[in-house]
């Protein structure tokens, strides 16, 4: 198979893992502004995580690729998986219900943590592709460019509304570890003319 057809598909596969991880912080979001789950420290930091690992592929995908991307993006994973695996540790108790509404029998930092499993996985296996490094030409197809924007427009709303999420949150102090309101709250005043 010819260099540049390798780094097209392989391209395209970051840009999908871009907007499936942009996906599940979407989730989350619906989840913290629905269901009013509010994330606690180790779920910020998870999501931080999942953004980093993100970023390692969006830069694949914007540029060339690079071993040190696909690094980013293991490194990001591994360290993402220690987290969720604390949480787990955090609600082994037996009678423990855990942090957060269950989905399909498990907590979101279970299924992250199996997640970022596959990602090193992942990484490890397509890391491996030698001719993805060696065509230095940009995939220039009009597809391929809507799809670098539209990842990385996902990526940068996201990390901007976890921003503001966290600020709302936590304010300029610490995070509580159970948080159960926010800390900026906006108060909407009705005036009423009479």
């Amino acid at each position: 198979m010819h260099p540049s057809k390798v780094v097209r598909i392989i391209k395209t596969l970051n840009a999908l893992d871009v907007l499936g991880l942009a996906f599940l912080l979407f989730i989350a979001f619906i989840l913290q502004i629905r269901y009013h789950e509010l994330p606690c420290p180790l779920c910020l930091l998870q999501r931080l995580g999942v953004l980093a690992i993100a970023f390692g592929f969006l830069l694949n995908v914007r540029f060339k690729i690079r071993p040190a991307h696909y690094t980013l993006s293991l490194l990001a994973a591994m360290l993402t998986a220690a987290i969720c695996m604390r949480q787990i540790f955090l609600h082994v108790i037996p009678g423990d219900p855990g942090y957060g509404l269950p989905i399909l029998g498990l907590h979101l930092y279970t299924w992250l943590f199996l997640l970022c499993v596959g990602i090193i996985l992942y990484i490890s296996i397509i890391f491996s592709i030698s001719p993805q490094y060696e065509y230095d030409e940009l995939s220039k197809s009009n597809s391929m460019q809507l799809l670098t924007h539209v990842a990385f427009a996902l990526v940068f709303v996201l990390a901007i509304f976890n921003g503001i999420s966290t600020y709302l949150e936590c304010g300029i102090k610490a995070c509580p570890e159970n948080p159960v309101k926010y800390e900026i709250q906006f108060v909407v005043s009705h005036s009423t003319h009479t």
